[in-house]
């Protein structure tokens, strides 16, 4: 998953049955624990801050003590916050108007991480 730097993001892990524990655990050991959703027992959340690129392994314990064979892993990639890319496409010209006229003008915009979009 790919976001903006500084964005608050919810994950959401959804598994097959109830867990006693489920937790995201990062290169170094930090673990970071997934909190049930009360209104479904198979789903757990963590919300927090993306600051930088994460990357994170997926843990479960069940009732009776055992844990997931596999840790799913999952990357969160932060990308630096940019201004928008902008080429005015029309009129194309300087053009002198009054307080009162009203210009019609067409854009483009678009970010490093999209395709540009035509702005009317």
């Amino acid at each position: 998953m790919s976001c903006v730097e500084g964005s608050a993001i919810t994950l959401i892990c959804r598994v097959n049955k109830p867990v006693s524990r489920a937790w995201l655990a990062d290169d170094t050991g930090n673990e970071l624990d997934l909190s049930a959703i009360p209104s479904d027992t198979t789903d757990y959340r963590r919300t927090m801050t993306l600051n930088r690129t994460e990357r994170y392994s997926v843990h479960l314990v069940d009732s009776e003590g055992r844990t997931n064979k596999l840790a799913p892993e999952i990357t969160l990639t932060a990308l630096p916050d940019r201004p928008p890319e902008l080429v005015l496409k029309f009129p194309g010209r300087d053009v002198r108007a009054s307080a009162l006229e009203e210009v019609a003008l067409e854009a483009q915009a678009w970010t490093t991480s999209e395709s540009p979009r035509t702005v009317l």
